[in-house]
Parts: structure tokens; sequence; C-alpha cells
């Protein structure tokens, strides 16, 4: 993983260090996904302002929760997996974990 170095925007900051994540995770959500955020602007039904010290700003998006899954063919049994900093022994264990539940879920015994 690599070690992004941060520029001394004050004296605290000289030599600060930490973790890029850019291996691990995307930089944006999924586009597909997200639907702008409707909001008033403080005004109401016959657009005069109600409501003082709302409006402008930057563009905000909310994700949709989607409740299709079935029809794209996500199912119960699909795992999502994500590596991090961890042991490999602990991603075996949280792995191992996963697909028990997964089995007590659907009424099989682990032997199976």
């Amino acid at each position: 993983m690599a070690v992004k170095k941060y520029k001394p925007v004050t004296p605290g900051q000289r030599n600060m260090t930490g973790y890029a994540f850019d291996e691990i995770t995307k930089s944006k959500p999924e586009r597909s996904l997200l639907v702008p955020l409707r909001k008033s602007g403080g005004r109401n039904a016959y657009g005069r302002v109600t409501v003082r010290h709302r409006g402008g700003g930057h563009r905000q998006f909310i994700r949709k929760v989607d409740f299709k899954r079935e029809k794209r063919g996500i199912t119960d049994g699909l795992l999502r997996f994500s590596a991090g900093l961890e042991h490999p022994d602990d991603l075996i264990n949280d792995f191992s974990k996963a697909l028990e539940k997964i089995a007590i879920a659907k009424g099989l015994s682990i032997a199976d």
C-alpha cells in the first residue's frame, strides 16, 4: 500500500504521512446509482422565500438503494469481500465466518 506525504500547511503537519487507499477503494461512487438531492431553497409552492438563508451551495447527490436485487441476479449467497491492512490469517477467519452465516441462513450444515 502506498504512503502519501502531506504538504505542510501548518507546522504541525510537517513530515506528516498517511495511507493512500487507491488500491482498495474507488475514488468516486458508482454514477448510475446516484440521483440529485432535491431541495426547496427555502421557497414554498408559490415560489416565495419563506425561510431565509437557504439555497445555493454545491450540488448534492444521494445514493439509490437497489431493492430489485433478485432481478439482476444478486442473491443472498453473493459475497462482497474487500481485503485491507489485515493479516492473512484474519482475512481467512473473517471469510470462513461469513460463509458460516450464509450456510446458517440457508439452513445448511457446515459439513455440506
